[in-house]
């Protein structure tokens, strides 16, 4: 019994009832004690073991009630290392508008730190390939010493034994060195001048080595920044997903947000389950490739955007079309019918159609709108139409309307001959042109049926229990 063994408890079955039998009691009630005995046996135990954990669940439901914060920061700390509980456990701070402040240097320890009842700092402890050590002496330095002022001071006072170049490059990849003034890709760019510098002034002052002035001759010239060109905002993000397992100060999906709201039906977070078809947009996060009882593969993934997720099944035959176009991080727009599912007791989306943002737009897109200030200078617009005479070939028809602060004129159409690609390409020449985000694409989609069409109407039997799978990203 206490192996939860079932076989076992099947081979023991036959005896019991024999035995009992054997000693006078009834067949049919030897079956029911062991009946009760095999039940107690799936999982069972004393009623002491249940007021333990009741007494246990009643004691950090009231803390998680009474000082979320520190509940919160007390279950990150215990999980630091296991980056996508950590994920997960931050998802449920936004959930309880529990404010996690970004990694600082000059801020954050080791662990996770409340703050009061709705605030933390984040624990230095849960950015990969930082390791406890270098943490602790970069805390322990700044106790004694104060904070840190550039990435040269930070070099200079803590032993780069022990914070070596990889933990630099990973608290700068995950923001933590955001503090000392520089953007990251300058940071990155000065680690190396940095710690030569450091290990140079140590050597200088280990040999007794000082100029006139009392100061070693690195000291006098460690302050020689080195410049770089400032990290796109994907090249920002990516880097702290590798670091924390997670975006912080953003979003990669933020960038297409507002057209994303035009082109689909609703945000991952207000799915709800319909008879209709539905669609939406995200970013794929994990995704299974699973084999059907009949061999044929399928998938289940992930998509993500700023605020939520949803899980997609892709049958075999839309698995078969679309297959090129599941990858990590891929921005994908997705149409389907939105169900329970019986597993995870949440919603599932059935997918019938998978596109790229890109293909999307193109099938979607129907004119583009550019709005202008009433002042716009004749100048500007010179460029405007050089502009769209350079970009005309498409099939976007150009929209205008002129606006000041209590009057606008109607939508007034271009030719044809003006007629535009969605690109977004034509947006950042607009928005370089006017000086503001003046143009957006609207989209056009024809109706849908309430029918579950097309590869849906093929898939019936399709979702079994899958038989082998095989699991990408994380």
């Amino acid at each position: 019994m206490g192996k939860k063994k079932q076989e076992v408890m099947d081979q023991q079955r036959a005896g019991f009832v024999a035995g009992a039998e054997k000693n006078g009691v009834d067949a049919k009630l030897a079956e029911d004690i062991f009946n009760l005995i095999d039940k107690f046996a799936g999982y069972g135990f004393n009623k002491s073991h249940s007021a333990a954990y009741a007494l246990v669940a009643y004691q950090t439901a009231w803390l998680k009630a009474h000082y979320p914060a520190q509940f919160m920061a007390a279950a990150l700390s215990s999980d630091m290392e296991n980056t996508d509980k950590v994920v997960e456990l931050i998802a449920d701070c936004a959930d309880f508008d529990i404010e996690v402040k970004p990694p600082d240097i000059n801020q954050c320890e080791y662990q996770f730190l409340p703050l009061d009842r709705r605030t933390m700092h984040y624990g230095l402890g849960a950015v990969k390939g930082a390791g406890r050590a270098a943490l602790e002496a970069i805390s322990e330095e700044r106790r004694q010493h104060g904070a840190f002022t550039d990435i040269y001071d930070l070099c200079a006072r803590v032993d780069t034994r022990k914070m070596n170049r990889r933990v630099l490059e990973a608290l700068i990849k995950a923001g933590a060195l955001d503090c000392l003034g520089q953007h990251r890709a300058e940071l990155m760019a000065n680690v190396a001048p940095a710690m030569t510098a450091a290990d140079q002034n140590n050597r200088a002052s280990s040999a007794g080595q000082v100029d006139m002035f009392g100061m070693s001759d690195v000291a006098a010239t460690q302050k020689q920044q080195v410049s770089a060109e400032v990290w796109s905002e994907r090249e920002r993000l990516d880097a702290e997903k590798e670091t924390l397992g997670l975006y912080l100060s953003g979003h990669p999906i933020d960038a297409y947000q507002a057209d994303i709201q035009r082109l689909t039906d609703c945000a991952l977070a207000d799915v709800a389950e319909s008879d209709s078809l539905q669609l939406v947009a995200g970013l794929v996060g994990s995704y299974r490739v699973m084999k059907t009882r009949r061999g044929k593969k399928m998938a289940y993934l992930t998509l993500a955007d700023a605020k939520s997720t949803l899980d997609v099944v892709v049958f075999p035959e839309l698995f078969d079309a679309s297959q090129q176009k599941l990858r990590k991080d891929a921005l994908l727009v997705v149409k389907g019918q939105v169900e329970n599912d019986e597993y995870s007791g949440g919603l599932k989306m059935v997918a019938e159609q998978i596109m790229e943002y890109d293909e999307a737009r193109m099938a979607y897109a129907s004119r583009l709108e550019i709005t202008l200030p009433a002042d716009t200078p004749v100048t500007v617009l010179d460029e405007l139409e050089t502009l769209l005479t350079e970009v005309r070939s498409g099939r976007c028809r150009v929209c205008v309307r002129v606006k000041s602060e209590h009057w606008q004129t109607p939508l007034m159409m271009l030719d044809d001959i003006w007629s535009v690609a969605p690109d977004d390409e034509i947006l950042k020449a607009i928005a370089h042109v006017t000086g503001d985000k003046q143009a957006a694409f609207q989209y056009n989609r024809p109706q849908e049926s309430a029918k579950i069409l097309k590869f849906r109407s093929r898939r019936k039997g399709a979702e079994q229990k899958p038989m082998n799978g095989q699991t990408h990203g994380s």
